[in-house]
C-alpha cells in the first residue's frame, strides 16, 4: 500500500499496533473512533482478529469498547461476544473505559535525583481521566447481569471467580447496580464469608500452625501467587516449592524477579521445577512474548540459565505472530543524536531474527556502513554485538543500501530506522534504483520512524513514485515491537488487510 495524500485510516489503525498506551488509551480512542466510522465492517472484523493475534491489553479493551457502543446493531453484537472472552479483570477494564476512569501516569521529568546512595531518575505522577465516558449500554447491563446470575447458580463456580478476581466481580454488580444474591451480598459487600465458602480459607491459611500449612492450603485451593504471597508469614523452601508447583508458567514469567527475592534460585532443586516451568513456557498457548520481555529487563533477575530462558521464550512466543519468509535487510541510523534508533534497531533485530525462515542482513550506517552478525539469534546475543556501535557523524542512508548491493545482499524487504534526516551522499533513492537494477528486485520499504523527524527520506521516496510505508514509535516504546511482526509477515498492509476483512466474527453464546 502506498504513501498518498489521501489519508487512509486502515493505515493508521495498523500502525496503532506499534503504539503501547501503557494505560493511557485515548490516543488510541482517536484513532478507533474515526476507523468506527469511516469503515465499521472492517472494524468489526479487525477487533475480532486482534483478540486472537494481539498482545497488548489496552488494544483490546478499546477494541470491545467501541463495538460495545458502536451505532450498527452488528457491531455491538459483536462487541458483546468479544466482552464474553474476556477474563473478568479485562471486562471491569472495559466498563471503566466505556464510563471512563482515573489512571496515574508514571512519566519522567528529565531530572535525576539522589534516592539513597543511587541517582536515579525523577518521576512524576500524573493524574489523567480516559476513556469514551458513556453510560454503559443497556445490551451490555444485560449481559453483565446474566454472566453474574449464571456465577451465583453455582456456588463452587462464584465462590473461584471471587477467590482470584475479588474487586473486579465486586465492581460488575457496582457498575450495573445489580442487587447481588444474598450468598454474593455476603461474600462481596458484607464481609461475611459463609464457612462453606472457598473464600473462608483465607482465614485458615492466616491461623495455620505452621507456613507448610498454609502453603499446603494455598496449594490445594489454587490461590494465586501474588495473594498467597502475602498470607504465609515465613517463606521456607517448602512453601517456595508449594507456591511454584501451582503456579502456570505465565505466573513464573510475571513473578520471576520476586521469586528470586525470596531466594528460589540458591535452591537447586528450585530452581530445577522453575527452569523445567519456563521450558514449558517455550510452547504454552496463554504465554506472551512481551512477559518475558519486560521480565528479563527489568534488570532485577541476575540468574544467567533463567535470563537465557526468557530470551528462548520471547523468540518462540513471537514466532506465533508469523514467520518472515523473505530476505530482509535493516538498516540502522548510527548518525549523531540516533542513540534511540541503536536501541530501536537492535530491538527490531532480537524481536524479528527468532521469526526468519530466510536470510536477515542487519547494518548500522552513518556516512558509512558496518554489518551486525549474531551466532544465535537472542536478544543478549544482539545485545552483544550491538555493544560497540555508537552515534556520531553524518546521514547517508544511500550508504547502508549501498553496503547491500557491494556484498550481494539480496533482499525483498528493507526496514530503515531513522529519523529520515539525510543530509549526505549517496542518497538512498540513487542507491535504489542501482539495487533494483542489479538484484533484479523491488524490495518493499518500512520505515521506521524515530526522535524528531526530518522527512527527507520519504519526501525523496514520493518524488520518485517508490512504494514505502511507515510504522512510527510512540515514545520510542519497543515494548510495542511484537506489533510490527504480523505486518512483516505479509507482502503489505494490503495483504493483511484481506486477511483482517477473512478473519471471523465471533458470535454471542448462552450460559447454561
Amino acid at each position: 500500500m502506498s504513501i498518498s495524500n489521501e489519508k487512509d485510516i486502515r493505515v493508521d489503525i495498523l500502525n496503532s499496533f506499534m503504539t503501547c498506551p501503557h494505560r493511557d488509551t485515548n490516543e488510541l480512542k482517536k484513532i478507533h473512533s474515526e476507523m468506527r466510522e469511516k469503515d465499521p465492517i472492517f472494524y468489526s472484523h479487525l477487533a475480532s482478529w486482534y483478540k486472537k493475534n494481539g498482545d497488548l491489553r489496552d488494544h483490546n479493551e478499546v477494541f470491545t469498547s467501541m463495538l460495545l457502543t458502536d451505532p450498527f446493531l452488528e457491531n455491538r453484537e459483536a462487541g458483546i461476544a468479544l466482552f464474553q472472552q474476556q477474563a473478568i479483570f479485562m471486562k471491569s477494564k472495559i466498563i471503566g473505559f466505556i464510563k471512563g476512569k482515573k489512571i496515574v501516569i508514571r512519566e519522567k521529568t528529565g531530572k535525576k535525583i539522589k534516592l539513597g546512595k543511587k541517582t536515579v531518575d525523577e518521576i512524576k505522577n500524573n493524574n489523567k481521566v480516559v476513556g469514551i465516558i458513556k453510560n454503559i449500554p443497556n445490551s451490555l447491563k444485560t449481559e453483565i447481569s446474566n454472566y453474574l446470575k449464571w456465577l451465583e447458580i453455582d456456588n463452587n463456580r462464584f465462590d473461584s471467580i471471587a477467590l482470584k478476581n475479588f474487586k473486579d466481580l465486586k465492581h460488575l454488580y457496582v457498575s450495573i447496580q445489580l442487587k447481588p444474591s444474598k450468598r454474593a451480598q455476603a461474600i462481596l459487600f458484607d464481609e461475611k464469608i459463609p464457612e462453606d465458602s472457598k473464600l473462608s480459607i483465607f482465614k485458615k491459611i492466616i491461623n495455620a500452625e505452621t507456613s507448610e500449612k498454609s502453603a499446603s492450603l494455598i496449594v490445594e485451593h489454587k490461590i494465586p501467587y501474588q495473594i498467597a504471597i502475602g498470607l504465609v508469614e515465613k517463606i521456607t523452601p517448602s512453601v517456595l516449592v508449594a507456591f511454584i508447583n501451582n503456579m502456570t508458567a505465565q505466573e513464573i514469567i510475571t513473578n520471576i524477579a520476586s521469586l528470586q527475592e525470596k531466594g528460589a534460585m540458591d535452591n537447586p532443586d528450585i530452581k530445577k521445577i522453575i527452569t523445567e516451568k519456563l521450558e514449558h513456557a517455550k510452547t504454552a498457548k496463554n504465554v506472551t512474548a512481551l512477559k518475558s520481555k519486560r521480565a528479563k529487563e527489568t534488570n532485577r533477575v541476575k540468574d544467567e540459565t533463567v535470563l537465557k530462558q526468557l530470551d528462548e521464550i520471547a523468540d518462540k512466543q513471537i514466532k506465533k505472530s508469523g514467520t518472515i519468509k523473505i530476505p530482509t535487510g535493516i538498516l540502522i541510523d548510527r548518525s549523531g543524536s540516533m542513540d534511540e534508533a541503536i536501541k530501536i534497531g537492535k530491538q527490531i533485530a532480537s524481536t524479528i531474527s527468532g521469526t526468519m525462515e530466510a536470510d536477515l542482513f542487519v547494518v548500522a550506517f552513518d556516512t558509512m556502513a558496518q554489518e551486525i552478525k549474531v551466532k544465535n539469534p537472542t536478544l543478549t546475543a544482539w545485545e552483544e554485538a550491538f555493544k560497540p556501535i555508537r552515534a556520531g557523524g553524518g546521514t547517508s542512508i544511500g550508504c547502508g543500501l549501498d553496503f547491500l548491493l557491494r556484498y550481494n545482499r539480496y533482499v525483498e524487504q528493507l526496514i530503515i530506522v531513522t529519523d529520515e534526516g539525510e543530509n549526505q551522499q549517496p542518497k538512498f533513492v540513487d542507491v535504489f534504483d542501482n539495487y533494483i537494477k542489479k538484484m533484479n528486485i523491488i524490495p518493499h520499504i518500512i520505515i521506521v520512524r524515530v526522535g524528531s523527524i526530518s522527512p527527507q527520506l520519504s519526501n525523496d521516496l514520493k518524488r520518485q513514485s517508490i512504494d514505502f510505508d511507515i510504522y512510527e514509535l510512540k515514545n520510542n516504546d519497543y515494548y510495542s515491537l511484537p506489533g510490527l511482526i504480523p505486518l512483516l509477515t505479509r507482502k503489505s498492509k494490503l495483504d493483511l488487510v484481506y486477511e483482517i476483512m477473512d478473519f471471523p466474527i465471533p458470535k454471542i453464546k448462552k450460559y447454561v
